[in-house]
């Protein structure tokens, strides 16, 4: 068995529990720790952790994180400034994280109460 078909298989266990509804936000969240040098794989083979969510009768929700950044900067008002002098913006890092922080609370508030929000 390949460790990702492992953690397929933790994961669908633990998301086949029955969820405890009267339980603060902070104690329903999983993290499926992984190798870096697993990532292309986990990311093919996205699709069965929907597949297990939805077989445990629960619904999914992607939000991929990877192109935020870039994103982000597209849209920022000095980001032509930011490249001539990059040194000069320390706090685009911070506000960067708070867009981030924002996008992931944005997508657990719309998230439905029985749903993996991934």
């Amino acid at each position: 068995m390949s460790k990702i078909d492992d953690l397929l298989d933790r994961y669908e266990e633990n998301v086949s529990r029955p969820w405890r509804k009267r339980v603060d936000g902070s104690q329903k969240v999983w993290f499926v720790v992984y190798p870096p040098k697993y990532e292309r794989e986990i990311r093919a083979r996205t699709d069965e952790f929907e597949m297990a969510t939805a077989r445990a009768g629960h619904d999914w929700t992607l939000r991929d994180l990877t192109t935020a950044f870039p994103e982000w900067m597209a849209k920022h008002e000095y980001r032509d400034r930011y490249f001539e002098e990059p040194s000069g913006f320390d706090f685009i890092k911070e506000d960067f994280l708070a867009d981030l922080a924002d996008r992931v609370q944005n997508a657990l508030v719309e998230a439905g109460e029985d749903e993996v929000v991934a």
